[in-house]
C-alpha cells in the first residue's frame, strides 16, 4: 500500500508504504562523479540510509522499522541499536520524517565506519546538480504515446545501488506527506527532464520504490556533502517526464542532527591518535 501526499504524490520507501525507491536513469548516460558507495546504506529490504559518522546513518521515517532493524553498509550487515526522531526546531512537538540511528555489528560491537559524510549548512540548494543514491527500482521499459518515449516503468527490483542525477528547482518550507497527513518537514525539489530539454542532465533521474532516505550529494569542489533525503515523486510504479521528485532539506534540520552524533571523547580520541586509528569524521558543526 503506498501513503499519498498533496497531488497524488507517491512517497516511495518502505514496500511503496511512504517513501522514494531506486533512482530511474534515463537510458544511455550516467552521472560524471559520485560520492563512494560505502555511503549509502541499505535499510532492512525497503529503503535506504546514509552514513554520517564511524556509527551512525541518517534515513527517513515513513519505511518504518526501528531498532533491531537490519541495515547493510558496504556489503556488511549491522543491526539498529538505537534510534533519535528529529524534532522540528521550530515546532519541537513536531516530529519529522527524519531519524538518525547508532549500528551495532551482529555481535553487539561498535562499527567504525570510515567513508562519511557532513551534512550541508547553506541555503543556496537551488540549481544545484547532485548525484542521488539508492538502492530502490531501476528503469523499466518505456511508456511510449504516438511512439514517443514520455517515461519508463519502474522494473519491480529493488536492492541494488543505482546512481543518477539531477538539478533542484525549488525549496518549499513545511511540506506535508501522508494521507493522513503524517509528516512535515521542509523539501527541495527537482524535476525529471526529457534528455536535452529543461534542466536535464547527464544521468537525469527520478527515484522509485526503496530510494526512501538516499543521499542527495553537492561535491563543493573538494568534498561531498548531504543536501537531502530521497522522499516521494508524483507518480506511482513509472517515472515520467516532467514529474517532480521531492526530498528532505537536511540544511533546515543540521544543527539537531550533528547534535544527535555525539563526539568521541577526549580519551577515545587520544588513544586513536596513539595507536594510529585517527578516525575520519567528515561531520560539518
Amino acid at each position: 500500500s503506498l501513503y499519498r501526499a498533496p497531488l497524488s504524490v507517491c512517497v516511495v520507501s518502505m514496500l511503496c508504504s511512504m517513501s522514494a525507491g531506486a533512482v530511474v536513469i534515463v537510458p544511455g548516460s550516467s552521472v560524471a562523479t559520485t560520492p563512494s558507495d560505502a555511503l549509502i546504506a541499505r535499510w532492512g529490504g525497503n529503503a535506504s540510509g546514509v552514513v554520517i559518522s564511524s556509527e551512525h546513518i541518517l534515513t527517513t521515517r515513513h519505511q518504518g522499522g526501528g531498532v533491531g532493524t537490519t541495515v547493510n553498509v558496504d556489503g556488511t550487515n549491522y543491526k539498529v541499536a538505537e534510534v533519535t526522531v528529529i524534532q522540528d526546531p521550530d515546532t519541537p512537538t513536531n516530529a519529522l520524517d527524519l531519524r538518525v540511528a547508532r549500528l551495532e555489528t551482529l555481535g553487539g560491537l561498535t562499527p567504525t565506519f570510515t567513508q562519511t559524510v557532513s551534512i550541508y549548512t547553506g541555503t543556496d540548494e537551488v540549481s544545484m546538480t547532485l548525484a542521488i543514491g539508492g538502492f530502490g527500482q531501476g528503469r523499466g521499459t518505456a511508456i511510449l504515446s504516438d511512439e514517443t518515449t514520455t517515461g519508463y516503468n519502474w522494473n519491480g527490483s529493488e536492492g541494488t545501488l543505482r546512481w543518477g542525477g539531477n538539478t533542484i528547482t525549488s525549496t518549499v518550507a513545511d511540506t506535508v506527506f501522508g494521507d493522513p497527513p503524517d509528516f512535515t518537514n521542509d523539501t527541495v525539489r527537482a524535476f525529471f527532464n526529457e534528455p536535452g530539454t529543461g534542466d536535464a542532465v547527464n544521468g537525469e533521474a527520478s527515484i522509485a520504490n526503496g530510494d526512501s532516505g538516499g543521499g542527495w550529494f553537492y561535491f563543493d569542489g573538494s568534498d561531498w556533502q548531504l543536501v537531502a533525503l530521497s522522499q516521494a515523486v508524483d507518480n506511482t510504479n513509472k517515472a515520467l517526464f516532467g514529474e517532480q521528485i521531492y526530498a528532505l532539506r537536511v540544511s533546515s534540520y543540521a544543527t539537531q542532527i550533528n547534535n544527535a552524533i555525539p563526539e568521541p571523547s577526549t580519551a577515545l580520541l587520544f588513544m586513536g591518535a596513539c595507536a594510529g586509528l585517527a578516525m575520519r569524521r567528515r561531520r560539518r558543526h
